[in-house]
């Protein structure tokens, strides 16, 4: 930063000030002291409680002092890359605007129909998996996530029919998706191999005319393109 900004109003921890000239230098893996570590991660969770509360507050403003022009937002922030990097002082001032000046879409007043209100346990939950960092391609890397998955796809196969009982492979599989654009484009995937099972051998040229029927806000060529159909 060519500044130092001074934190204000979200982080009232005690010890903030220590973390001037403090870089990830002085936090763990770097370093065995954790006490500059603690220092950060208290002040950081100090903010999210105190944005977590007047979110909830129906009379706080969704977005702060409105929405502000590029030109405004690139003079609060220091949006280049440089090799000198901030201290975690910096870093905190720093999100500390990001929540002062982003639309608050866990508002209750904030109507749109991609967001919702913040969900404590999942943001505990965002935490954990986060501070775990563990991938879920094998059981032996990540036996309880694993097992974790297996159970919200049985209950959510048994919300659509299939029975609880019984190996895995014969009642059914699932994919857990990020959103509705990815989850249909699986659904269209799925749909094309049930009714021509042998494409991935023959292809899609092999004597085949599939067609797909759907309405007119669908962007048409996602659709086509991810299920191999020529659009026409």
């Amino acid at each position: 930063m060519s500044e130092k900004i001074p934190i204000a109003n979200s982080i009232n921890y005690v010890h903030v000030e220590a973390l001037n000239e403090r870089t990830y230098k002085n936090l763990v893996p770097y370093t065995s002291d954790m006490k500059t570590t603690k220092t950060f991660l208290f002040a950081a969770i100090d903010m999210i409680l105190r944005y977590i509360t007047e979110l909830n507050e129906h009379d706080s403003p969704v977005i702060k002092n409105g929405l502000r022009t590029p030109a405004e937002y690139r003079k609060m922030f220091t949006f280049e890359i440089d090799d000198q990097g901030s201290d975690l002082y910096d870093i905190l001032a720093n999100c500390e605007r990001i929540l002062e000046t982003t639309v608050r879409s866990g508002h209750p007043r904030f109507i749109n129909q991609l967001s919702q209100g913040v969900d404590t346990i999942s943001l505990v939950g965002e935490m954990i998996t986060s501070t775990i960092n563990a991938n879920m391609f094998t059981y032996e890397v990540a036996p309880v996530f694993n097992l974790m998955e297996e159970s919200v796809l049985t209950h959510m196969r048994d919300c659509c029919g299939w029975p609880k009982q019984g190996p895995l492979s014969k009642n059914g599989d699932g994919v857990l998706a990020p959103g509705g654009a990815l989850s249909n484009l699986y659904a269209v995937l799925a749909a094309k191999h049930y009714a021509f099972p042998q494409i991935k051998k023959g292809g899609i040229q092999n004597g085949l005319r599939p067609a797909m029927v759907i309405s007119k806000h669908v962007r048409i060529f996602k659709f086509c393109s991810s299920a191999r159909v020529p659009n026409r």
